[in-house]
């Protein structure tokens, strides 16, 4: 029997709590870089609720007084006949609560 495939991992040299430490470090460098507001697009997915959580657990951990600036958080949605028309024409619009931005697959 073939040995099994190992998957490569973001954790694997440093484990998961020393790399989410290592990445909000750098989230905390950027954020006090300039005075540009930041705006984390959400959907209620995986990789937006990874991002917004890495943000929020970076900028928790700095003194009040050094956060500075805006974060705004804008929910996206698709809408149930958009992503049926995504899926058969392979090409849609990610709908947020300000605008519609277009997107292709």
């Amino acid at each position: 029997m073939a040995e099994a495939k190992k998957k490569d991992s973001a954790f694997a040299e440093l484990g998961m709590a020393q790399t989410v430490k290592v990445v909000c470090e750098e989230i905390r460098r950027l954020y006090q870089w300039d005075q540009v507001p930041w705006v984390i697009g959400y959907s209620g997915g995986k990789d937006s609720s990874a991002v917004l959580q890495l943000v929020w657990l970076a900028l928790k951990e700095l003194p009040v007084e050094r956060r500075s600036k805006p974060v705004h958080v804008h929910w996206l949605w698709i809408p149930q006949r958009q992503v049926a028309a995504t899926v058969a024409l392979g090409a849609g619009f990610v709908r947020s609560s300000t605008k519609t931005v277009p997107w292709k697959r």
